[in-house]
């Protein structure tokens, strides 16, 4: 034992001895502000555990700084750092390091097996290690597929976070930086030139959230201390080499001066206003900012930077608004359970039987929703703001159908209360009695109340198979993405690790959310556990302390992993199904039934519950081989009795208004597209246009005229008849047809020094204006033509016009 201490011991000294204490001491500095950056890109993208990255890092600056100590070229060291960073993360963010184990120890038995196989006559078992290896495979396919899925759905701008695929793209460039780093520092010793590329990085990210630039205090601090360090061991080899005598104490008395002097200078930046980090941090967002756009703000989001937004003054509305409903929901120390009965539902499924019947047969399986919350606390659950509005009753709320969706109607009979908040199965549509609905942004109901005792309300609720749920689309709207990712910065980095672990080799969400729920319910169920501290998350105090519970804690631990593995997931309140009554074919509800679950978001299909609870039994989903697991009932009918149909006179006269309204439309679109028309006529094409359109109303409106008559004289031909119409029709005719007369001479007279006076243009203002009045005369005229019976009654005819002379 003795022998085999002193022989470690000289493995060690003899591995020291040939890096060199210095150079030991210079790769723990390099350590150390590898840490110190990592902890700064860790508080600024929350999805990033500084366990991980610090790994990736550190893991990459010493393959950097090994292969710098060997007589290789740099082609050959990249190529290999490569393909060693890339196996590395798989192996990391896939969890695929007990895989691996597995497979080494099932290849050593195949091997011991083949080696006795002569003397046993038992072949050996390699098709599990070909089994172990699939697997292997596959799930190394499933990281690499997600990866670049996610980074395809970047590069359209579609969006979206993958926590494995960020994973794997941040440990990548992170692993690229730092094998750098210990390259150049350790061949070339230029510490500044090695460490440039992973400041780089951090100043953009800082930059872009917006976070504290003071973070670069003792990076900078200790790349002093590198660079005279550094350089100093670089002179000492050369004086080496060139056969130069030199005290041996300088490195050891510089490295003294060297850490007093980065310790003041760091100080006095931290201090002294003429040292701006803050103007730093500005210039470079100011640089980041000209070359932003939407494609940017989407790999920026899928990365997992958000920008934080500037402080605002504290508004009188921030606090919770509306209604008296929990805005809160805190977890205690256990609820305090009964048999008392809350409530009575009756939903019509299933025919009342007698109990031996009821034998072969089982009640569908509800989960009654009253409260939904998006905002984890850490030590609860909070809603965002809402808006509280008043329903009718039997008014929709809602406008949902579609395919998947089935229709229940639900009688209740709340028990030993007096109103308060509505439960039924899946999303509410309508109550049979007035009622409040308390709304987030987005339509997003929060819950709702009634002030009755009983009530009957419709809802909808999903019937969705695995398949569907495994090929549902992964196309999130932003707003989702936004409020149902959310996690506070308290939750422990241990709690994303496991949340990485239990997901990273699951090919859909569907499957990371089942990965996750199967996880939760290997805990055992207990209503008597200690309650947290005041300091504790919720969701670390269960996974890793208490790791047994009730209800609330498996609900929030399964949304907080959910969340960390980029599911959007949110916290509900309500009723377990209860216990069903065949003879009365109803459910009795307790408050032993009172239940939280979680939800998790399918586009397409909506939310879609989860049981982790280990105490109930986890939820059978249909398949696409057994179908649904009890026969469809019958769309109810109306809630409310509907209005009676309005009478045959009202129809008329609405349909009547109906078609007046969509004629004056249809005539208003002609108008506008006559008008456009207009526009793109030259000035002598519009005038004649004008030109024809009167002579073709002048025979409309009856006005006698000739073929030879000059524009002037169908001026007078048209005020002669204008004037006779308008007279019959006194003031009224005198205020709206009279006017026409000055609209007709206006366009002839344009039409006559357009086409007859030489050098003669129009201006634009000259053309809208006849544009405009055409508009308007043609309204007159349009009204003169049924004025124009009336008017003629008793007129002598027109005389034949002779021509003056000279005109």
């Amino acid at each position: 034992m003795r022998y085999a201490t002193e022989r470690r011991k000289g493995v060690v000294s003899r591995f020291i001895g040939a890096l060199g204490p210095r150079a030991l001491f210079l790769w723990g500095l390099l350590v150390l502000m590898t840490y110190s950056m990592m902890s700064s890109l860790s508080n600024v993208v929350p999805n990033l555990d500084i366990s991980f990255t610090f790994t990736v890092a550190a893991a990459g600056l010493t393959l950097g700084w090994l292969l710098a100590q060997l007589p290789m070229k740099a082609g050959l060291a990249a190529m290999l750092s490569l393909v060693l960073g890339v196996e590395f993360l798989l192996i990391h963010v896939g969890n695929l390091g007990s895989r691996l184990v597995q497979i080494a120890a099932t290849v050593v038995s195949a091997v011991e097996q083949t080696a006795v196989w002569y003397w046993t006559e038992q072949p050996p078992n390699w098709e599990a290690v070909s089994a172990l290896y699939l697997q292997l495979w596959r799930d190394i396919a499933v990281l690499l597929e997600r990866t670049f899925d996610w980074l395809w759905r970047l590069y359209v701008g579609r969006g979206g976070f993958d926590v494995i695929g960020a994973a794997l793209v941040w440990g990548f460039g992170i692993w690229v930086c730092y094998v750098w780093a210990g390259w150049v520092a350790r061949r070339h010793h230029r510490p500044l030139l090695a460490l440039l590329p992973a400041s780089l990085v951090l100043s953009f990210v800082l930059s872009y959230t917006g976070s504290n630039p003071y973070v670069f205090l003792p990076i900078i601090g200790i790349t002093l201390l590198l660079m005279s360090l550094i350089q100093q061991n670089a002179r000492e080899i050369r004086w080496n080499r060139l056969g130069i005598d030199f005290s041996r104490g300088i490195w050891t008395d510089l490295a003294m001066v060297a850490t007093g002097l980065s310790i003041a200078l760091v100080l006095a930046a931290a201090i002294a206003p003429s040292i701006s980090a803050q103007r730093i941090a500005d210039w470079v967002r100011d640089v980041t900012d000209r070359g932003r756009d939407g494609r940017t703000e989407a790999v920026a989001e899928g990365l997992g930077l958000t920008q934080q937004p500037a402080p605002r003054p504290s508004q009188p509305t921030d606090p919770y608004r509306s209604t008296s409903l929990p805005q809160r929901h805190l977890l205690g120390s256990g609820p305090e359970l009964s048999r008392v009965v809350v409530m009575v539902i009756e939903t019509g499924e299933l025919p009342s039987l007698p109990p031996d019947e009821f034998l072969t047969q089982s009640a569908p399986r509800h989960y009654w929703r009253s409260l939904t919350y998006d905002r984890y606390l850490g030590r609860g659950w909070a809603t965002s703001a809402t808006e509280t509005y008043d329903y009718d009753a039997g008014e929709p709320i809602v406008d949902l159908d579609a395919p998947h969706l089935r229709q229940l109607r639900q009688s209740v009979r709340l028990v030993g209360q007096q109103g308060g908040r509505v439960h039924v199965r899946g999303t509410l549509v309508s109550v049979d009695q007035d009622f409040q609905a308390a709304w987030r942004s987005n339509d997003e109901l929060f819950a709702a109340t009634v002030e009755e005792q009983q009530y009957t309300a419709d809802s909808v609720y999903p019937i969705v198979t695995e398949e569907e749920l495994r090929a549902a689309s992964r196309d999130y709207p932003d707003w989702l993405l936004g409020r149902y990712l959310q996690l506070p910065g308290t939750v422990p980095d241990r709690v994303k690790a496991l949340s990485r672990d239990l997901t990273a080799v699951e090919p859909t969400p569907y499957d990371r959310a089942v990965a996750i729920e199967q996880y939760l319910r290997e805990f055992p169920y207990n209503l008597d556990v200690p309650a947290p501290g005041a300091q504790d998350d919720i969701a670390d105090y269960f996974l890793f302390e208490l790791q047994e519970g009730y209800c609330d804690y498996y609900a929030t631990a399964m949304v907080v992993l959910a969340r960390a593995a980029g599911l959007p997931a949110r916290m509900v309140i309500g009723y377990a199904s209860g216990d069903y009554d065949p003879v009365e074919a109803r459910y009795v509800v307790t408050e032993a039934n009172a239940h939280a679950w979680p939800e998790v978001y399918f586009p397409g299909y909506g939310w879609i519950e989860f049981e982790p609870t280990g105490g109930l039994a986890p939820i059978r989903r249909p398949t696409a081989e057994n179908g649904p697991m009890w026969p469809d009932a019958a769309s109810p009918g109306p809630l409310v009795q509907p209005r009676e149909a309005p009478s045959l006179q009202v129809q008329v006269a609405m349909w009547g208004l109906v078609g007046l309204v969509g004629l004056l439309l249809m005539v208003g679109v002609l108008t506008a597209l006559d008008g456009v028309r207009m526009l793109l006529l030259t000035p002598e094409e519009l005038l004649k246009r004008f030109y024809r359109r009167l002579q073709a109303k002048a025979d409309r409106l009856g006005i006698s005229r000739h073929p030879g008559d000059t524009p002037r004289e169908l001026a007078l031909a048209y005020a002669d008849q204008l004037s006779v119409i308008a007279a019959a029709h006194g003031s009224v005719g005198t205020k709206l047809v009279k006017p026409a007369i000055e609209d007709v001479q206006t366009l002839l007279g344009l039409y006559q020094r357009v086409w007859y006076s030489p050098r003669s243009e129009l201006s634009s203002q000259e053309r809208r204006r006849a544009i405009l009045t055409w508009l308007l005369l043609r309204w007159r005229v349009w009204l003169a033509r049924l004025w124009r019976r009336s008017a003629n009654q008793g007129r002598e005819p027109r005389p034949e016009f002779q021509p003056a002379g000279g005109d």
